[in-house]
């Protein structure tokens, strides 16, 4: 056993002296490994180090959502729960009104207004009079007047007006005047009328119009028409005065249609209106198109067409309607504006008897033809 243990010691010894004398020899000399090759079959796939293209961020899923976004209401750790208020402010709107007044030389005043609905129909009725001495001999007066107004939103069965918004409006009103001082009687110069039990003029109107706005395959529509009557009669005891009555009535109607051609808004626009002023015919026509362009620094609206109309003298006028407004805003504080107009002005026999109830019942009612009216501004 001890004799195989010493020939295995001196065989491990014959092996390694060599290494070690050739070590001992050379000490400078860098020690060389044999070469080697590492196989596998893992793959390396280090996202950072591969270029990657913009995109947008995934959006995260609804059950992410609820994560951040929790609807149970959490608890504070630190503060103690606040109790609701036991009050709160709570804004209601007026459904009607009503105001009275009381001037000088004895004039009182009163209106009284309330909105209601039917059925899809928002209505707001008004009411309302007011009478006074006046300040001179025989120059009291009154008037009361009805004004009932709807505004209905079409339902969509119905072919071009559904969802259009219909306006309908009926005006009662009647008033009374005296003319001022007119105490005697022109007959006999030394007759006087110490008291006066009645009025020299009566001015009854009724009034009736409707105009329903809409928009149908992007076009935009407004059509309408509206009636009145207007009545002046006088009183036949009034011997300073002359019988004879004003009477105006009239049924007009029009039509408006707007839409986008690129960057205008055109149009075209029909204006009917039939009219009578103490047996003369008042007719007006007027038919016009137009185009208007805005940005944000400037605003130009051209207007075109063709009148007609007769006064109450039975004069014919006609012409060529032509308008334009041109609008520049140069800045917060200057904005320019011009606008020329050359056409009929059309005179209104409503609102001059409305006006003025002391016309004379032998006024003439006729149209103003501007060549060029011409109009700027800074």
């Amino acid at each position: 056993m001890l004799t195989i243990k010493k020939i295995n010691f001196f065989a491990i010894l014959l092996v390694c002296l060599p290494t070690i004398l050739f070590s001992s020899q050379e000490t400078t000399r860098p020690l060389e490994l044999p070469a080697f090759i590492i196989e596998g079959v893992e793959q390396h796939n280090i996202r950072s180090s591969i270029k990657q293209m913009p995109r947008k961020t995934t959006p995260l899923t609804q059950h992410e959502l609820d994560s951040l976004n929790t609807f149970e209401k959490q608890q504070p750790t630190l503060l103690p729960i606040e109790k609701l208020p036991a009050h709160y402010i709570q804004t209601t709107y007026t459904e009607g009104f009503l105001k009275a007044s009381y001037g000088l030389f004895n004039s009182p005043e009163f209106a009284a207004g309330y909105r209601f609905f039917a059925d899809r129909f928002d209505i707001f009725a008004t009411v309302g009079f007011a009478f006074s001495d006046g300040d001179a001999l025989f120059s009291n007066n009154n008037k009361l007047f009805l004004d009932l107004r709807s505004n209905y939103i079409a339902d969509e069965k119905f072919f071009i007006f559904g969802g259009s918004n219909t306006h309908t409006n009926l005006f009662l009103n009647t008033q009374n005047f005296n003319f001022y001082g007119y105490g005697v009687n022109p007959l006999s110069t030394k007759e006087i009328y110490p008291d006066k039990d009645y009025y020299d003029r009566t001015l009854t109107q009724a009034k009736f119009e409707v105009e329903s706005e809409g928009n149908y395959d992007n076009f935009l529509f407004s059509v309408g028409g509206k009636a009145n009557y207007i009545s002046a009669s006088h009183n036949t005891t009034a011997l300073h005065l002359l019988t004879d009555n004003i009477s105006n009535y009239y049924a007009r109607g029009f039509l408006n249609v707007k839409n986008y051609w690129r960057n205008f808004l055109v149009g075209g626009n029909i204006n009917i209106n039939l009219e009578n002023a103490n047996g003369f015919n008042q007719n007006y026509f007027q038919v016009d198109g137009s185009a208007s362009y805005f940005d944000n620094s400037i605003s130009i609206l051209l207007k075109g067409g063709f009148q007609a109309a007769n006064s109450s003298a039975q004069t014919y006028r006609g012409g060529v309607l032509l308008f334009g407004n041109v609008e520049y805003r140069m800045s917060k504080l200057f904005t320019i504006k011009a606008n020329i107009f050359s056409g009929l002005e059309k005179t209104e026999f409503e609102h001059v008897i409305l006006t003025n109830p002391y016309l004379s019942n032998r006024l003439e009612i006729d149209h103003r033809y501007d060549i060029a009216n011409i109009k700027g501004s800074l």
